[in-house]
C-alpha cells in the first residue's frame, strides 16, 4: 500500500523568552492511502502545530518529511 504521507523525527520548536518550547518533538507517522487518522490530546499539546506542519502551513525545525 502506498504511503501518501510519511514523516520521521518531525519537530517544531519555539523560542519563548529564554525558554525553548518543543511543540512537536520526534513525531514518526505513516498514513496509508485511504486511511483515516485522528489527532487527539489535551489543549496545548501540539495538535494544531502538527497539522500545520503536515499541511505545509508551517516549517519544521527538524524533519525527514516525505509527501507523495
Amino acid at each position: 500500500m502506498a504511503e501518501p504521507l510519511r514523516t520521521t523525527d518531525l519537530g517544531r520548536q519555539f523560542q519563548l523568552g529564554g525558554t525553548v518550547v518543543r511543540a512537536v518533538d520526534g513525531i514518526d507517522l505513516c498514513v496509508g492511502e485511504g486511511e483515516f487518522v485522528s489527532v487527539m490530546g489535551p489543549s496545548g499539546c501540539g495538535k494544531s502545530t502538527l497539522l500545520y506542519l503536515l499541511g505545509g502551513l508551517d516549517q519544521p525545525t527538524s524533519q525527514a518529511l516525505a509527501v507523495e
